[in-house]
Order: C-alpha cells, then sequence, then structure tokens
C-alpha cells in the first residue's frame, strides 16, 4: 500500500500541469488513500492515546477540507443554483 501511495504520489508530481500545483484531480487519489490508511489506523489501535491521534488527524483533515470547498473556491458563485436568469 505504501509503494503504491509512493508511486502515485511521484507521478502526480511529475505530471503536474502548473510548476507549484500537486496535481489538480490527480492528487486527490493519493490523499484519498492517506485518509483511508489513518482511518484504518484508527480503526484496528488499541492504545487510547494513538486512537486519539488518528481521530484527531481524520477530524482535521474534515474540517480543513469542508472550509477549502466552501470559503476558499475561486468561482463561488457557480456554487448558487438559485439565480436562473444567466445564458451559457
Amino acid at each position: 500500500m505504501s509503494i503504491s501511495l509512493l508511486i502515485i504520489s511521484f507521478l502526480v508530481f511529475i505530471g503536474s500541469v502548473h510548476p507549484g500545483h500537486a496535481g489538480g484531480r490527480y492528487g486527490v487519489l493519493t490523499g484519498v488513500m492517506l485518509i483511508f490508511i489513518i482511518y484504518r489506523f484508527f480503526v484496528i489501535e488499541k492504545n487510547n492515546l494513538l486512537k486519539n491521534f488518528f481521530l484527531v488527524l481524520l477530524t482535521f483533515s474534515i474540517l480543513t477540507g469542508s472550509i477549502e470547498y466552501s470559503f476558499k473556491n475561486p468561482t463561488p458563485e457557480l456554487l448558487d443554483c438559485s439565480n436562473h436568469n444567466f445564458k451559457i
């Protein structure tokens, strides 16, 4: 699992169109794999300290993703479906 994560991460950085930008939609795959790995560690871990640490990581990931999606979206007007008077 970790070898495939490293290979995909390498391909995302190499295949990135814009310099300094980490791959766009292809970067999602590595992020989702990492979140599932952390979730798996959260499920199987017996030590409460490590289990709480993985829970904090998962919670931080969800909060950061929701803030990034809702407040820092470059085109928030496209998310508004109430205005039907526009023409394409």
